[in-house]
């Protein structure tokens, strides 16, 4: 399994040696739980708190790819934020 893979186009990602994660365009939540390092219970919990978008194909859960893309940009943007130490200071009335 791999652990990680980028969500960027299929010409960038050629390094990466499980091809299912290339050509799945509308992941499986165990994919997408490979692509991102997560295990397939925390993708359910995200699919669940609306993190991620998904629909029904038959009996098959599919992951919208935007939305792991769109994922993954607002934890980039989280992490860019400086990190705020301590007890937050209290409003004086």
């Amino acid at each position: 399994m791999v652990a990680s893979a980028c969500l960027k186009s299929p010409q960038q990602c050629l390094a990466h040696s499980d091809k299912r994660l290339l050509l799945s365009r509308y992941p499986s939540p165990r994919v997408a739980g490979e692509m991102l390092g997560y295990g397939k219970t925390y993708i359910f919990r995200l699919l669940k708190n609306g993190e991620l978008k998904s629909y029904r194909d038959g009996g098959a859960r599919r992951i919208i790819t935007q939305s792991l893309r769109d994922y993954v940009a607002r934890r980039l943007a989280e992490d860019a934020e400086p990190a705020r130490r301590g007890r937050p200071k209290k409003k004086k009335p």
